[in-house]
């Protein structure tokens, strides 16, 4: 893994990532990945996050994840990443928080965004090599994020009532999937 290749494509998404208005944080708590960055939205109640992570098997290319929180803090008491159970939309107004892989639901899905031959994935890039390699995988996840992403946060932002009803329900205090309410 080229360390020049995390460190471009992180201050990529810095720049880029501001046409989204998210503010960027740095995820802390077990469930966070090493060298994850995030980028979260503004307000209180329901917070989304955008969080790009490289692989944490070495190779030069990296992943992207949504995660939600009903109960405005990042989801670090989520036990699995991305959450087993979350399928858009009804894991919003299901799940008091979690994490769902992006490159899933991108037109076409893809895995992660890395170099196409295993050569490249593998390659140790000097600075000079890193642009014509990432700039395009960079592009594509902006525009992945623009087209799926924000949607996919804005249903997330928009189930919180649902949300609050099934905790509010029958159960008397216990939110969806055994989850605390809010």
């Amino acid at each position: 893994m080229s360390r020049e290749f995390n460190r471009y494509v992180e201050k990529q998404f810095a720049l880029r990532m501001k046409r989204f208005d998210l503010d960027p944080v740095r995820a802390s708590g077990p469930i966070a990945w090493p060298g994850e960055r995030c980028f979260r939205t503004r307000g209180e109640g329901t917070v989304c996050w955008v969080c790009i992570f490289p692989n944490y098997k070495g190779l030069n290319e990296f992943n992207i994840e949504l995660a939600w929180s009903h109960l405005g803090e990042y989801p670090a008491s989520c036990t699995a990443r991305p959450a087993l159970l979350a399928r858009p939309p009804d894991c919003f107004a299901q799940h008091a928080q979690g994490f769902i892989r992006l490159g899933e639901w991108a037109d076409p899905p893809r895995a992660s965004w890395g170099a196409d031959t295993l050569e490249e994935q593998l390659a140790m890039l000097q600075a000079a090599q890193v642009p014509p390699l990432a700039d395009p995988l960079v592009e594509d996840a902006i525009r992945t994020i623009e087209v799926t992403g924000l949607p996919l946060m804005a249903q997330a932002r928009a189930a919180r009532t649902a949300f609050q009803a099934l905790c509010d329900g029958p159960s008397s205090g216990s939110g969806p999937a055994g989850q605390p309410g809010p």
